[in-house]
């Protein structure tokens, strides 16, 4: 699983909680959060490490347009949306920005998306993401144009759904505003 073993999937490999905390002590993991273990000489993927400690965040905004190559800007920090309420502990060393969305905004569009590394983590589909930036007011509109032009560019453009997203989440205009300009 990109290197990182979740103690909660332990037994589905086979693995004891007893075998993992004795792997521990032995050397041949390292523990990098509260029940999130790595092999101690490896790279584990950056992407399912920050996901395996933060099991509700999603992939969204730039991070996840990043990950679909709709962009080459690359955020200093991963962004991941949770719902509101969920309680946030603020781990330094993993570097994620957390975005805090109603819950009907949280669970629209969940999707599963490869990492540059081959492992799967959860992150919004891209028209998710594409409405997550005209929803934010950090996106710059030079980054949003970048990603809108990406998505069209890729072309698995699902306009039906980016329509159905822009109405649900209200931002029809300025979506139909910048996809027109290419159509």
């Amino acid at each position: 699983n990109g290197g990182v073993l979740r103690l909660s999937h332990a037994p589905e490999l086979g693995l004891s909680k007893e075998a993992v905390r004795k792997m521990y002590l032995r050397g041949d993991l390292e523990r990098v959060h509260s029940g999130v273990y790595v092999m101690p000489d490896d790279l584990p993927d950056e992407m399912v490490l920050k996901q395996s400690i933060y099991p509700k965040g999603i992939l969204s905004h730039e991070s996840a347009a990043r990950l679909y190559g709709f962009t080459t800007f690359s955020p200093s920090e991963t962004i991941f949306s949770f719902p509101q309420g969920y309680h946030f502990y603020k781990d330094v060393k993993m570097s994620v920005s957390p975005y805090f969305v109603r819950k009907e905004q949280y669970e629209t569009g969940i999707t599963e998306v490869t990492t540059w590394e081959g492992n799967l983590v959860r992150a919004y589909n891209q028209e998710k993401t594409i409405i997550d930036l005209a929803l934010s007011k950090y996106t710059l509109p030079l980054i949003f144009k970048e990603v809108v032009e990406g998505y069209l560019a890729v072309g698995t453009v699902n306009v039906e759904r980016l329509i159905r997203y822009s109405k649900q989440f209200n931002v029809e205009e300025k979506i139909k505003k910048e996809v027109l300009v290419y159509t």
